[in-house]
């Protein structure tokens, strides 16, 4: 199990980095999904920079209950002035940590770089939820049932 402790990172940094903005690129809860960026490795762009650190703020306002995800979310705020100054030296934490948010939302694994998803964040369901949707959908019905045998039972 150590080994999902931290995604690891395949090739080039910046290349898994473009990889984990292209998963939430394509999401399909965006209306609109943006085009994907290529993954070739080279210098950090301005947009890259800001779409990493805008994600970044996105992770750590999910997590808002945590008492430093303020501090984080204020932090990336400061980024903001200077992206690339911010994204440069932290091209494989950032990569790493948009994986894990990815994996969080159920979003598919990359196509470089960090190309397995964590089986921590697999969403699978175990026996007693099925049986508690199950129970809950036998409870609905019965309630609808005693619904309707007492609306016959006005209208006669």
């Amino acid at each position: 199990m150590a080994e999902y402790l931290q995604p690891q990172i395949q090739g080039d940094p910046m290349v898994a980095l473009v990889a984990q903005l292209n998963r939430f690129r394509t999401r399909q809860k965006l209306t609109q999904p943006l085009p994907e960026l290529p993954l070739v490795a080279g210098p950090i762009t301005n947009e890259i920079a800001i779409e990493a650190i805008t994600l970044l703020q996105a992770r750590a306002l999910s997590a808002i209950e945590d008492p430093l995800a303020a501090a984080s979310a204020n932090e990336l705020t400061i980024a903001l002035r200077q992206p690339i100054q911010y994204v440069a030296p932290r091209v494989s934490s950032i990569a790493q940590m948009l994986a894990l948010f990815g994996d969080s939302l159920g979003l598919p694994p990359a196509k470089a770089g960090i190309t397995r998803a964590d089986p921590r964040f697999v969403k699978t369901w175990d026996a007693w939820m099925w049986a508690s949707v199950l129970g809950s959908v036998g409870l609905a019905s019965i309630l609808v049932a005693f619904g309707a045998r007492r609306l016959r039972a006005r209208a006669a």
